[in-house]
């Protein structure tokens, strides 16, 4: 039987235990706004007494969230700008920091709808931006190889 690495199909165990972190660090943040989304949706009436100054705080808090949380974004998919010691640890700081204000993004959103915001206009304005950007970190095996360096550091395993 020939083995893998003669046939250059060896598989990177390295890269493959990052990427198993990652997307169990990002599985539950994401998955709890579809559920918060969810409640929001079949919920009825507010909580408390509707003021519009209150839900304009909110809403300008979870647009500078948003922001942040786009420009963290851009770097994680774009990968480091120089060589770093630890660009694994690097990579979840980074990923982490933009997924907890994209995050944050959706609390806002849920606060609003506590003030009897309709729940059309939450889940737009709050919701489907957080998706983007959890959809722009979901973590790939392309993303944690930009940021190890693999393709520099990929050795070539000649035939014996």
């Amino acid at each position: 039987m020939t083995p893998r690495s003669t046939l250059g199909l060896e598989r990177d165990d390295h890269l493959t235990a990052w990427l198993i972190v990652a997307q169990l660090l990002w599985f539950p943040l994401a998955s709890s706004t579809v559920i918060n989304g969810w409640i929001i949706a079949h919920r009825e009436e507010g909580f408390f007494e509707w003021s519009a100054l209150f839900v304009v705080m909110m809403a300008l808090l979870g647009v500078v969230f948003g922001i942040s949380s786009l420009w963290l974004s851009l770097s994680v998919t774009s990968g480091p700008r120089r060589k770093l010691s630890k660009p694994v640890l690097k990579y979840f700081a980074t990923t982490l920091l933009a997924m907890t204000l994209a995050w944050c993004v959706h609390v806002f959103g849920g606060v609003c709808s506590l003030y009897d915001t309709p729940p059309v206009a939450v889940l737009l304005a709050f919701f489907v931006p957080t998706w983007l950007l959890f959809l722009m970190n979901l973590p790939t095996r392309a993303k944690i190889r930009r940021w190890l360096d693999a393709d520099d550091r990929r050795e070539t395993i000649e035939p014996s």
